[in-house]
């Protein structure tokens, strides 16, 4: 349906916190949140770090950008 309406959807995700999950969780909430992004044509980042989230940001700003 986002795919249809045109609309990209664009995941950061702390892989920090789905460390502290039980395998079973965290694989359904990666494919859950890939789901999302990838089959809205957007796309998926995964962080490490609360750090590593500004860079992916910044990568994701140019991403959008050059699909404007």
């Amino acid at each position: 349906l986002l795919r249809e309406k045109g609309v990209k959807v664009y995941v950061i995700s702390l892989v920090q916190g789905l460390k502290r999950e039980r395998a079973l969780t965290r694989a359904r909430v990666v494919n859950l949140l890939r789901r999302i992004g990838e089959g809205s044509g957007g796309k998926v980042f995964f962080a490490e770090s609360t750090s590593e989230v500004k860079d992916i940001a910044g990568r994701l700003l140019e991403v959008v950008r050059q699909h404007e």
